[in-house]
């Protein structure tokens, strides 16, 4: 069976061995091979040619009613060109089908109609059964009650008692390598098994417990009892420390250095990658006005930096498109307060805008803005 074999198609495959050809015989083809023969072609030629409709096109091939009732539609003609009523299987459903099955298993055409086994037969099948010999004595069957009885009494004198080292052992052999017929049965509850719950005060058991340290019925009752706990100070730096010597040792916390040119990559980089709704319009705005801008610039000159919606370097102003959720309207944020601040100190006129004033703003209202801004610092 370790020989190689290939299709004699003349594909040139290999043809995979089985072990269940051993009995059956390694095939000559692979499956459907065969059909790339001309001697396979010219047969199914001439059962075609036989055929009377032989030539029509599927266009004329029309669609027709089952004859079984099931009001299903096919075709009338199949591949090979051959006349069906019926569809593939719907002749099992008739009468006529199911009365030819009753009389080939129950009629005269069965061989075992009207017949029964011989009692020599019988007697044959009786001495070569396996249950020759396995019948139980009336003794035997004492035997086994008086030892059930036993072994119930032992059983009950050793309840809850601890097992030996040398009894685990020996337990432990003799189940090894065979099946445990106690899976999936529900398992008795004892009173050692039971905890009463410190928040709930309701009884548990080992088997669903989640949270065994502070004995508590599920997590649900250990977070609720936990939130009420008030930890002194000197506990809480115990526990700063201890994140902290866990994020040098696992490399999270990073050297001054390293910070610093975080820093520098971080002003080059472009937040948001698109502009918002709102900043789009004020941009369409000073295009329409012509005054020229530059988006998402980083300004060094101040303590706090950080990259602005919008400059006008020929007004040296900077405006700003501010959400009413993100910048908490209208007291705004503390860092966006001073960062205006110190914009302010370094010579700069700064413009805020909140998100429902520019969604209502004209392109009118916005000039009339700009110009307010520029006249006061005048």
């Amino acid at each position: 069976m370790n020989e190689t074999r290939y299709c004699k198609c003349g594909c040139g495959k290999e043809i995979i061995i089985k072990p269940y050809h051993k009995y059956c015989g390694i095939p000559k083809y692979i499956q459907g091979h065969h059909n790339h023969l001309e001697e396979y072609k010219k047969k199914q030629r001439e059962v075609a040619k036989n055929n009377p409709n032989f030539g029509t096109k599927k266009s004329t091939n029309e669609l027709i009613l089952c004859a079984c009732g099931c009001g299903k539609t096919f075709y009338k003609y199949d591949n090979s060109h051959r006349e069906r009523k019926y569809i593939l299987g719907h002749n099992s459903y008739l009468e006529e089908y199911k009365g030819k099955n009753r009389e080939i298993h129950l009629g005269e055409n069965n061989y075992w109609f009207g017949r029964s086994h011989t009692e020599e037969t019988l007697k044959k099948m009786r001495e070569n059964s396996w249950m020759k010999g396995k019948h139980l004595s009336e003794e035997r069957k004492k035997m086994i009650s008086e030892n059930k009885e036993r072994s119930l009494k032992i059983s009950k004198s050793l309840k809850g008692k601890p097992k030996s080292e040398k009894h685990k052992e020996n337990l432990s052999i003799s189940h090894k390598g065979k099946p445990n017929l106690s899976k999936g049965k529900k398992r008795i509850r004892t009173k050692s098994s039971e905890i009463k719950c410190d928040f709930c005060n309701k009884i548990s058991y080992k088997q669903n417990l989640r949270i065994t340290r502070n004995n508590f019925c599920n997590s649900g009752c250990y977070n609720k009892w936990q939130k009420g706990r008030l930890r002194p100070e000197e506990y809480k730096q115990k526990m700063k420390l201890a994140r902290q010597r866990l994020k040098e040792k696992q490399g999270y916390l990073v050297s001054p250095k390293i910070r610093e040119i975080i820093k520098q990559k971080r002003a080059l980089q472009i937040t948001p990658v698109k502009d918002t709704s709102i900043e789009v319009k004020i941009q369409t705005f000073l295009k329409l006005l012509g005054i020229e801008f530059f988006t998402h610039q980083y300004i060094k000159d101040i303590e706090h930096g950080y990259q602005c919606d919008i400059l006008i370097p020929s007004m040296n102003m900077v405006i700003e498109c501010d959400g009413n959720y993100w910048h908490k309207y209208p007291v705004g944020n503390e860092i966006d307060n001073i960062r205006t601040q110190e914009l302010l100190d370094k010579g700069f006129k700064v413009l805020r805008l909140w998100e429902s004033e520019i969604n209502k703003m004209n392109i009118k209202e916005f000039e009339n803005k700009i110009n307010e801004v520029l006249i006061k610092e005048v």
